[in-house]
């Protein structure tokens, strides 16, 4: 739950990180999108941090819904300057902040990082958690919303199968924690080394080993994932080739050995 001076509480998460010092933040009891929130904000300076209990018009990536249960989920927007990091690292390392800070609040080795930077529980590949990165110039609004306190009858019948939450994997959770904790790891994670994020994704990556359909631009693959370079490419391997597909261009992956097709991603 969100309860008395949330202001303060999400101030002394970032009082000792550069990246979100002397933030503005804003904690809605209801707002349409948080994204176009910190937007707003953002043109009166940086850093921004907005969070919600409840957002009627969340967004994934692709113009996706992003299902919300008032006062269960996390619906959090922070904007800030980017320019450090280039922009093609963006996400990869927001999607690694947040699987680093949930992975803190669930049972150990319990969820795992799917591309392009989904959290899923690894046993099940039920979604955790989602990014959004959208860019102005330097500016960066890295939307994060995360299941923290949905029972199964919480979510829309649609995705009762292939999402999750804190609380179910936890049997506990708490919207704040949630909040704060992926605000303490944003920093540290955007300044770590390149080398670092991209072994995080490679050990903890839930489609290695997978056999997948993926779709690109000049056609269709299939194979068995084998390595992934969140920046780079992904390698597949089939009977009788290895397949090296460019990320950047991917439209659609498939997963094919799992009780039949999964839903594209």
């Amino acid at each position: 739950m969100i309860g008395s001076d949330p202001e303060s509480l999400l101030g002394d998460a970032v009082r000792e990180e550069p990246l979100l010092r002397d933030a503005q933040i804003r904690v809605l009891e209801e707002t349409a999108s948080t994204q176009d929130d910190a937007r707003v904000l953002a043109r009166c300076g940086l850093p921004v941090i907005v969070l919600a209990r409840l957002q009627t018009r969340g967004r994934g990536r692709r113009g996706r819904t992003w299902h919300e249960a008032p006062g269960r989920g996390l619906a959090l927007s922070v904007a800030f300057d980017a320019s450090p990091v280039p922009q093609g690292e963006l996400s990869p390392r927001i999607g690694a902040a947040v699987f680093e800070a949930l992975s803190g609040l669930v049972p150990e080795d319990r969820l795992a990082l799917k591309w392009p930077n989904d959290v899923v529980d690894a046993p099940s590949a039920r979604k955790l958690a989602g990014v959004l990165i959208e860019t102005s110039g330097t500016t960066c609004v890295a939307g994060v919303g995360v299941n923290v306190l949905h029972a199964p009858a919480d979510l829309p019948p649609e995705i009762r199968g292939s999402a999750c939450s804190i609380a179910m994997l936890a049997g506990a959770g708490d919207v704040m924690d949630c909040a704060r904790a992926i605000l303490r790891a944003m920093g540290p994670v955007l300044r770590r080394p390149w080398h670092a994020i991209a072994a995080m994704w490679q050990q903890r990556n839930w489609l290695a080993g997978k056999t997948v359909r993926i779709a690109c631009p000049d056609g269709v693959a299939e194979g068995t994932v084998h390595s992934l370079d969140p920046l780079g490419l992904m390698t597949l391997r089939s009977a009788d080739s290895t397949i090296a597909c460019d990320v950047r261009t991917i439209r659609e992956i498939r997963v094919l050995d799992r009780m039949g097709p999964s839903d594209p991603h």
